[in-house]
């Protein structure tokens, strides 16, 4: 159970370097001493977050551009259906003629639904890190006003 608490006081705090750093993964991981705050009975539950970072945070979502994001998600979708559509042209090279037309009408009816499915699937992602990331930062505050 201990390595659980040390997982999410390490992912708390990596959120907090990822949110202070605009996103950026440039940080190194921040330990903190878990071991020996748990020694000491110290070890939090939750990591308190200065206003700062908090304010850090919502000026980051208020800053992104959702709708801009989805359209660069269509544009990468869009290519990697172009590249789908030319593997498929190689692969009608070697199939004979019978073999393509099922081949590619199986393959069409796939890439449809996996698109579909996909766009579905970053919809509902964004939304939801969207959330978290306004109740953490939520969280923070109100743990900061303790």
């Amino acid at each position: 159970m201990q390595t659980l608490n040390y997982n999410f006081l390490t992912l708390q705090a990596c959120m907090r370097e990822t949110i202070c750093a605009q996103g950026n993964n440039n940080y190194k991981i921040p330990h903190g001493g878990k071991a020996k705050l748990l020694a000491r009975g110290l070890l939090p539950h939750v990591l308190a977050a200065d206003n700062e970072a908090v304010e850090c945070g919502f000026q980051q979502l208020d800053e992104s551009d959702v709708s801009a994001k989805f359209d660069q998600l269509a544009v990468e979708v869009s290519e990697a259906m172009e590249m789908s559509e030319f593997s498929s042209q190689l692969e009608k090279l070697i199939v004979n003629d019978e073999l393509k037309e099922d081949a590619d009408a199986i393959r069409w009816a796939a890439n449809t639904q996996a698109l579909a499915s996909h766009s579905r699937l970053a919809k509902t992602i964004d939304a939801r890190l969207e959330t978290v990331i306004r109740q953490v930062c939520t969280h923070l505050r109100v743990s900061q006003s303790i």
